[in-house]
C-alpha cells in the first residue's frame, strides 16, 4: 500500500503517470519506427513487434496523456482513487487488447478486430473513466 506521507514523495508520486505514459509514447513511436525501418540496427529483433506491440502501446499512451496532466492537479485522495482503478484497468486493456486481436494471433477469431482499433477503444474508455473519476473525487465529492 503507498503511503503519501511527505511532499517530496508525493510530487513524485504525482507525475510518475505522466512520465510513464510519456515513456510509453517513446517507446511504441521508436518501436514502430525501427521495426518498418531496415537500416535500424535492431529492425530484424523489432520487426515481428512493430505493429502488434509497440503500436497498441503508441496509440494507449496517446489516449491516456491527459490523465497524466490531470493527476498533476488533483488531491491526493483522488490521485489514490485512480490508481487502484488503474492497477485494474490496464491489465485488463492488455488482455482486450490480445484476445480480440487479428491476424491469427488472436484466441477469439470469431471476433477479430485491429490491435489499433481495439487500443483506440480501451485508451478512450480508460480516459474517459478516469477524467471521470478524477472529476467526481475532485469535485463532487465533499469527504
Amino acid at each position: 500500500i503507498l503511503k503519501y506521507s511527505k511532499f517530496p514523495m508525493n510530487s513524485i508520486l504525482r507525475t510518475a503517470p505522466l512520465l510513464i505514459i510519456l515513456a510509453g509514447l517513446l517507446f511504441g513511436y521508436l518501436g514502430m519506427r525501427c521495426g518498418i525501418n531496415s537500416s535500424c540496427p535492431v529492425a530484424a529483433l523489432l520487426s515481428d513487434f512493430a505493429f502488434s506491440l509497440f503500436k497498441p502501446l503508441w496509440i494507449f499512451s496517446l489516449f491516456s496523456l491527459p490523465i497524466g496532466v490531470a493527476l498533476l492537479f488533483a488531491k491526493q485522495k483522488v490521485f489514490k482513487t485512480w490508481l487502484h482503478f488503474a492497477f485494474w484497468w490496464l491489465p485488463l486493456s492488455v488482455i482486450v487488447i490480445y484476445i480480440l486481436s487479428s491476424g491469427g494471433r488472436g484466441m477469439m477469431p470469431l471476433y477479430s478486430y485491429s490491435q489499433g482499433g481495439v487500443a483506440i477503444v480501451m485508451g478512450s474508455l480508460f480516459t474517459i473513466i478516469s477524467l471521470g473519476v478524477i472529476g467526481w473525487k475532485q469535485f463532487g465529492s465533499k469527504k
